[in-house]
């Protein structure tokens, strides 16, 4: 008989709202646009395999904790429904989430001074942290000695998954996704605008995403 099993994802909301946000400007970024910028040859301009490689390293990553709560319940049938109990189970464990570019999907036209930089959408991952979930991890709430109701791995998994789904919900609601775009806007422009000092021009540089409609041009580089 099939058991009934409803997922409540219970997540601490005002500590992950928290973690999160304070990881907002954890961007790791190995790329100095000045000394990029120094390497290129003062002749000529704006490279779009510099600008990828800058777009690819402006990765947002921050960690969370998260905890999975659902309840199973008895079945339908007479005996599934007096036999067993409706027993609730927590699982506790870590998770990490990335919001990256596909540099690859980067877009960069040129006509003269003008320079549009297009931006690929954000991507967004959350990943539990590999150990994290372990035995240690589950509390369940004991059978008696009549009425019981195994807690399965399927029921375990089924938790986990609906609190992740739930975890990059709340992430997509947040500002992590514009605070990735507009570091990475940043750093492309910082860079852009260390050419223009080198060369001693002024470029009018449009940075535009997937979904804008309407970019305002940004001027950057020495007249």
């Amino acid at each position: 008989m099939e058991k009934k099993i409803r997922m409540i994802p219970a997540v601490f909301l005002s500590m992950m709202l928290a973690v999160l946000s304070g990881c907002s400007g954890n961007v790791s970024i190995n790329v100095n646009p000045k000394e990029a910028a120094a390497e290129e040859n003062s002749e000529q301009g704006p490279e779009i395999g510099r600008i990828q490689s800058i777009c690819k390293l402006a990765t947002l990553k921050c960690q969370y904790h998260n905890i999975a709560k659902s309840v199973k319940y008895p079945g339908n049938g007479i005996i599934d429904h007096l036999m067993r109990k409706s027993r609730k189970f927590w699982i506790e464990y870590q998770g990490t989430v990335e919001i990256s570019f596909d540099v690859n999907k980067l877009k960069m036209q040129q006509d003269g001074k003008k320079i549009t930089i297009v931006l690929p959408e954000p991507e967004l991952t959350c990943d539990i942290v590999q150990g994290s979930w372990n035995q240690d991890s589950y509390i369940i709430e004991p059978n008696t000695w009549i009425l019981q109701n195994p807690i399965t791995a399927d029921d375990q998994k089924n938790a986990v998954a609906a609190a992740q789904a739930d975890m990059e919900k709340q992430v997509r609601d947040s500002t992590l996704i514009a605070t990735a775009e507009d570091q990475a806007k940043a750093l492309i422009t910082s860079y852009i605008n260390q050419i223009g000092d080198l060369t001693g021009n002024t470029y009018q540089v449009t940075i535009e995403t997937t979904e804008s409609s309407g970019p305002v041009p940004t001027e950057t580089g020495q007249s």
